[in-house]
């Protein structure tokens, strides 16, 4: 799943060297990839933030504790 759609110009190489990157400069250099996105002003009023992306991802944790205390 791609929350827009697009085309990717480009991809950080230095994840493949040291991952830990991501997690501790997600927005500086532990960036994933520069897409031009195709539709963005579209595709954007789907996509969540703030509290309400928050509350989400609550309840799909929730959910999927459930699911696996279930199993």
């Amino acid at each position: 799943y791609a929350p827009v759609s697009g085309e990717i110009l480009d991809v950080n190489l230095e994840l493949h060297e040291d991952p830990d990157i991501i997690r501790e400069d997600p927005y500086g250099i532990g960036w994933l990839m520069l897409v031009d996105p195709n539709e963005f002003e579209e595709e954007s009023e789907d996509l969540l933030s703030g509290k309400t992306a928050l509350a989400w991802w609550e309840a799909e944790l929730a959910m999927r504790r459930t699911k696996l205390n279930n199993e």
